[in-house]
């Protein structure tokens, strides 16, 4: 994941000059609020299986999981 994440959050970086990208007036094209709707719903789901003992017991999403024991 460390090293998935970097390359595709780089994938439509394109090489500019800092004097040109201080002129410009910055806005998202497509693939940026996808991008963005995309993280947005995976910390949302994130947010929503972690279990708050007194309140909440998630919803347990990655219970499949196998155990890691090197963690």
């Amino acid at each position: 994941m460390l090293l998935i994440v970097p390359f595709l959050l780089s994938l439509s970086v394109k090489n500019e000059k800092i004097e040109s990208l201080k002129q410009e007036n910055l806005t998202l094209d497509n693939t940026q609020k996808r991008l963005l709707w995309i993280l947005g719903g995976l910390v949302l789901l994130l947010l929503v299986n972690t279990p708050i003992k007194p309140y909440y017991t998630g919803l347990g999403l990655l219970m499949f999981m196998p155990k890691i024991g090197f963690l």
